[in-house]
């Protein structure tokens, strides 16, 4: 009987120890949570970070007074999606749980990233698609007309002019050089053609379309070209006049 009376006293014993750590550690985390903490940071301490995001930074600094934060320029970076002028990133974080009067750090938007466009005049044609190519800017289209000064296949200039800053993958117009306006050019056929084919066609060999006319004709379909003033393959001056006539 004294050896259980000893071994139950034990037992009380850690049991009554073991209780007391327990209402020791609650107690202390009460006094911590409702005594020590709101001593260190008061409730009206806390404030809730804003979303600033994609906000101009005025509006932003309105924002952040009102959460009683101070906006705090960082830095500035490129970005193809958010408009120059407005706000990238934020630290801390949207929602987030802050002390008053910390700073909200914001990065700045500086828009897409500006490329200068280069003078390409003078240059081979195949020589300008490699370096518009190494500045990630894109050719829009190729326009040949005759030069008397550039030669044949080498760019007369290019649009947007050089020097414009401009977004990467901007589509740039080469305007390259025919060569000189050759004296003679051979006639085309224009025989069943439509009008603007047909206007089109003489445009591009140096010529110009004159008078139209119309007359019935069952071969061909209506407003398609059945007979030309000058047969095709003959040499004419550069600029003379081509008049045709149109089935109705």
């Amino acid at each position: 009987m004294n050896k259980i009376s000893n071994i139950l006293g034990k037992v009380n014993k850690v049991i009554l120890i073991v209780f007391l750590v327990i209402i020791g550690f609650t107690a202390g985390i009460l006094f911590f949570n409702f005594i020590l903490m709101p001593q260190y940071v008061r409730l009206d301490d806390i404030t809730i970070s804003p979303n600033v995001i994609n906000l101009p930074v005025d509006s932003a600094r309105v924002l952040a007074k009102k959460s009683k934060l101070h906006l705090f320029v960082t830095k500035y970076e490129y970005n193809y999606v958010i408009k120059e002028g407005r706000i990238v990133n934020q630290d801390p974080i949207p929602g987030m749980r802050v002390k008053v009067d910390r700073k909200l750090k914001v990065t700045i938007s500086k828009g897409p990233e500006k490329i200068f466009v280069p003078d390409l005049s003078n240059m081979p044609l195949e020589q300008a698609k490699n370096v518009l190519k190494s500045l990630n800017l894109e050719i829009d289209a190729i326009n040949y007309v005759y030069d008397e000064k550039v030669e044949k296949d080498f760019v007369i200039s290019n649009i947007p002019a050089p020097n414009t800053p401009v977004p990467i993958k901007t589509l740039v117009t080469l305007i390259v050089s025919k060569g000189k306006k050759p004296e003679f050019v051979l006639v085309p056929n224009l025989i069943g053609k439509t009008l603007d084919e047909a206007e089109k066609i003489l445009k591009e060999a140096g010529l110009v379309l004159g008078k139209i006319s119309f007359e019935k004709n069952e071969e061909y379909i209506p407003e398609t070209v059945i007979k030309q003033s000058i047969i095709p393959g003959k040499n004419v001056v550069y600029g003379d006049t081509i008049n045709v006539i149109v089935s109705q």
